[in-house]
């Protein structure tokens, strides 16, 4: 498979605090890579030097071959690498189906203005944007909250809606950033229905999240880091039994705790 996202050698500093140093992580199409670790390694902020909301102050990050060091959050996306955020950013005045037709409405040359005003082409390109909307809401179960708005929604669609709004501008790459946070356990599953289907149709994730199990079910290799640096890159089963991840993250499974 073709490596979608290369990061070599990734640093991050605010004033004297070293948020991130040589870090490097790789995803390849379709793939999808777990990222973990303890509160304060790093994780979120090698999401936003991914995405362009932070600047690295050393290393090396390409999309698809192409630098991304320096460009704006908005350019980012437009090349296919989108990011999720801890904090849902629906907007209240927007039914559920309105918010994801607004995220389809970025893969369309018109938007939702032209739509309403412009020619033919962009009435084929509003006609496509509902049709994906309505794709998409089928696939992270939302269709019967379709009509709803984001207040009348329970903490776990609020995040389902967030994914289904990215995924509707029809990434390659999504950083997910703790998408299972204030998820049940029927939610999670159906997240992670939604990321085995992304997987099938060649959308590569990078997954931040401190559900370590989902984390370990659903990744085809997992990324560990702690106060900044990785401690450990493999398979799932290989970073379960890592002992630096342990000692610093996962620590003894009980059979192992009951043993030691």
């Amino acid at each position: 498979m073709t490596v979608l996202l290369h990061i070599e050698g990734l640093g991050v500093r605010y004033g004297g605090v070293r948020a991130l140093e040589d870090a490097s992580l790789s995803v390849r199409d379709g793939e999808i890579v777990g990222l973990i670790g303890p509160n304060g390694a790093g994780k979120t902020t090698l999401l936003g030097a991914c995405s362009g909301f932070v600047a690295p102050s050393t290393g090396v990050v390409r999309f698809d071959g192409h630098d991304l060091v320096g460009l704006a959050p908005h350019r980012v996306a437009a090349r296919g690498l989108v990011r999720t955020f801890q904090g849902v950013r629906a907007v209240e005045g927007l039914t559920v189906h309105e918010n994801v037709l607004a995220g389809a409405h970025r893969r369309g040359r018109s938007g939702a203005f032209g739509a309403l005003f412009g020619g033919p082409r962009a009435r084929s390109e509003e006609r496509l944007a509902r049709a994906e909307a309505d794709r998409v809401l089928v696939l992270v179960g939302l269709t019967d909250l379709a009509d709803a708005h984001p207040s009348d929604l329970s903490t776990g669609h609020l995040r389902l809606l967030e994914i289904a709004r990215t995924l509707a501008s029809g990434p390659r790459l999504l950083l997910l950033d703790e998408p299972a946070a204030g998820l049940d356990h029927e939610e999670t599953a159906r997240l992670e229905t939604v990321l085995r289907v992304l997987r099938d149709a060649d959308v590569a994730c990078v997954l931040v999240e401190h559900d370590v199990e989902l984390v370990l079910r659903v990744s085809d290799r997992v990324t560990v880091l702690d106060h900044g640096r990785v401690i450990a890159t493999g398979s799932p089963q290989d970073v379960r039994r890592n002992p630096a991840v342990i000692e610093a993250y996962l620590g003894p499974r009980p059979q192992e705790a009951h043993h030691a």
